[in-house]
């Protein structure tokens, strides 16, 4: 009878250690968690993760004001470089004259760009307002098909320089140079300087442009016959010339 008392009292003492142990446990774990959390807020680790969530959430947005002023800033800067077609002081050591010419290229003649230019005289532009007798365009020997014809070739001629066919491109050229229209053998003059251009024969080439300058300055090439001079002298190290015609391509702007 003592003994079953016995093992019963041991086997009750056994459950409630063992019940009492676990509920320990749980709550040691509580307090561990809770000191390791209590552990980070002091250290200010809360603090850094959240300044740093707050600097990202800066750093991603930029206030409307300082956009705005931005935008301001950047069309004042775009109307400012629009503006100014040539630069004025210095021009040769700011635009390379290669770029000239790919900008004279693109260049649209208008009205106020067919002027007689004397190139080595005062500098000076001489606007007309009609036609005269020498620049008469086309004579009544020629027939329209007749025109025509020689504007296919001078089609078919700048086809022949752009295969580097020279040869045949010169044979065609120097047949319209000689045309009664006066762009066909404007143009005609014209595509026998590129030619020379294109074989860096910039002393030939120049000659021929300087020929329209003086004889063919009504025509819209012009423009492009300043940009080709300007390289040309560039290459040939004729300063005082450059300088001229970048005066005059100056003033061909200013007067536009």
């Amino acid at each position: 009878m003592k003994n079953n008392w016995a093992k019963f009292s041991f086997r009750g003492f056994s459950s409630r250690t063992l019940r009492n142990f676990i509920y320990l446990s749980l709550l040691s774990s509580l307090v561990s968690c809770s000191w390791i959390s209590n552990k980070r807020s002091l250290f200010g680790d809360d603090e850094e993760s959240s300044a740093n969530e707050k600097r990202s959430a800066t750093l991603q947005t930029v206030p409307k004001a300082q956009y705005d002023q931005l935008e301001r800033k950047y069309n004042n800067l775009l109307k400012t470089a629009k503006s100014k077609k040539v630069v004025a002081d210095s021009p040769m050591s700011n635009i390379p004259p290669e770029d000239i010419v790919n900008q004279l290229n693109n260049a649209t003649p208008t009205n106020d760009l067919v002027e007689t230019v004397d190139v080595f005289g005062q500098m000076n532009t001489t606007k007309k307002k009609s036609i005269d007798k020498r620049m008469a365009i086309v004579t009544s020997k020629l027939t329209p098909s007749e025109i025509e014809e020689q504007i296919i070739k001078l089609e078919r001629a700048v086809a022949f320089i752009s295969k580097n066919k020279f040869d045949q491109a010169l044979t065609l050229l120097k047949e319209l140079e000689n045309s009664n229209v006066r762009q066909i053998s404007v143009n005609a003059k014209f595509q026998i300087g590129e030619l020379l251009f294109i074989q860096q024969e910039y002393d030939l080439a120049m000659q021929v442009f300087e020929e329209i300058i003086h004889k063919d300055a009504f025509s819209g090439l012009v423009l492009k016959v300043l940009g080709r001079l300007i390289v040309c002298s560039e290459k040939l190290k004729q300063t005082k010339k450059q300088q001229r015609y970048y005066s005059v391509l100056h003033d061909f702007f200013e007067s536009a």
